[in-house]
């Protein structure tokens, strides 16, 4: 588990995002909801643009059925709770931080999350509730089908999960 957050941070350090990337993004997702994807700090940008490609390639090397464009939607949409600044300068520091105390006393930083308004209570907010805002923001935007699926991407499996959320766990998990 250390190695797998340690290659994350490192991932987070050294994020960019590539013309080909960019285009990646607007080939899937609608001009109305570039703005939500683009409000992310560079590094989610990074984390959701690879969630998307690892998404589409469990999707294709299966024969699950589902619909692809949906499903890259909701990769490169899944963490748009979380905005730039939100985790702190970067957003790095704030996400190490709440990663961290999560790990190491996760009752206290749930209890907290709901706490003072602290800086820190404000990351841990962000970092256990950025699903919900998420799907907020997109089903604002009137992307319903969307805004379930990005709601329930941190909560356990069900039986009746759709195959896109469950493909979108498993990429989310791989990167």
């Amino acid at each position: 588990m250390i190695f797998w957050r340690i290659r994350q941070f490192a991932r987070a350090v050294t994020a960019s995002v590539t013309d080909d990337d960019m285009r990646f993004v607007c080939d899937y997702l609608p001009a109305d909801l570039r703005p939500l994807f683009f409000a992310m700090s560079l590094p989610d940008q990074h984390h959701a643009i690879m969630t998307a490609r690892t998404a589409l390639s469990l999707a294709r090397a299966s024969d699950s059925g589902v619909d692809e464009r949906l499903l890259a939607r909701v990769a490169l949409l899944h963490d748009v709770g979380r905005r730039a600044g939100d985790m702190g300068a970067g957003g790095i520091v704030g996400k190490v931080a709440t990663v961290l105390i999560a790990s190491v006393a996760p009752s206290w930083a749930r209890k907290r999350s709901e706490g003072d308004g602290s800086a820190m209570t404000h990351w841990l907010h962000i970092y256990y509730h950025h699903a919900a805002i998420g799907a907020h923001l997109i089903r604002d935007a009137g992307y319903e089908r969307e805004a379930a699926i990005v709601a329930r991407h941190h909560e356990l499996s069900r039986d009746d999960d759709e195959p896109e959320l469950k493909i979108l766990r498993m990429a989310d998990n791989l990167n």
